[in-house]
This record gives structure tokens, sequence and C-alpha cells, in this order.
């Protein structure tokens, strides 16, 4: 009985953790006759305006669903080294406001997703790698072309594939 019941507590803290951290929603905000962009709860700002520009429609109305979300543009005050392809397109963010990676800039905006991969830019160095939809980047960043970036995911799925 001592063991059911403090099963039950521990359940419970952890759905209040979980509801608190995903539970919470956001919304994509401006101030009035402005450019700028952020992110907010009902309680807090969690990207706040002056970061971010706004380039791209984007509904205010809709709540933010997905663990992580993107802002236009990067946070890096200096471009990455000239003999580096990688230009980052968007900055994307935890739901707590935690800038995690740049998406890499492709065709006319934010790489595409492929096998539910997307190619991302480190924030510190600029060099690219792979993160999943949900957020988590799968291969770290450490190569800084298309042809290393398409070897590398080539070696991905065949490591996977032999592991499945």
């Amino acid at each position: 009985m001592f063991i059911k019941n403090k099963c039950s507590i521990i359940a419970s803290i952890l759905l209040f953790w979980i509801s608190s951290v995903y539970g919470q929603e956001l919304y994509y905000f401006t101030d009035k006759d402005s450019i700028q962009l952020g992110v907010k709860s009902t309680t807090e700002i969690i990207v706040p305006l002056g970061r971010h520009k706004i380039t791209y429609e984007i509904d205010f109305s809709k709540p933010i669903s997905s663990p992580i979300f993107e802002l236009p543009g990067s946070l890096s005050k200096s471009s990455f080294a000239t003999d580096n392809p990688a230009m980052p397109s968007t900055t994307v963010y935890n739901r707590k406001g935690k800038p995690l990676y740049y998406t890499l800039w492709f065709d006319n905006g934010s790489d595409y997703f492929s096998e539910n991969l997307q190619r991302i830019i480190a924030l510190d160095n600029g060099k690219i790698g792979f993160a999943d939809e949900e957020g988590n980047i799968k291969i770290s960043p450490n190569g800084t072309s298309q042809f290393h970036s398409t070897m590398v995911m080539q070696s991905y799925y065949a490591i996977s594939k032999k592991n499945n």
C-alpha cells in the first residue's frame, strides 16, 4: 500500500512538472507599430523583443504547440567565417527560451526536414550538424560543407538501418 501511494505521489509530481514546462501556452507577440518579434506565455516573456524581426507572416492568435520554435535571423553580432558556406536562417529555441541552434539557410528560408532531420548550424562555431523535429541534436555540428553534411547523413542512415 505504501509503495502504491509513493508511486502515485511521484507520478503526480512528474505530471505537474511536465505540464508546467510543456503545458504553458506560448504565443508570438510584438508591440504596436513594431517589426520586432518575441515569444511570451500568459505569465512571462520567454524571448524578449529586440532580438528578432518579423520577416514572414505569423498568426499571433495561435499558440506555439511544438517543443521548439524558430524566430527569424541569428543572434550573432558578427558574420561567420567567409570560407564557411553555412548561413543561418532562423534561431531555434526551446520552450524555456534557450537558444539551441540556427537552421541552415536553404532555397528560400530554413532547410527542409528530410527523414526527420534538418541541417543546423552551431551557435558558437558555425559548424553544420543535424537535429530532429523535437530539437534533439542527432549529429553534432562539426562540418562546414554541403558535401560533409550529405556524407554524415548517409553514414547516419546506414548505421541506423544496420542497427534496426
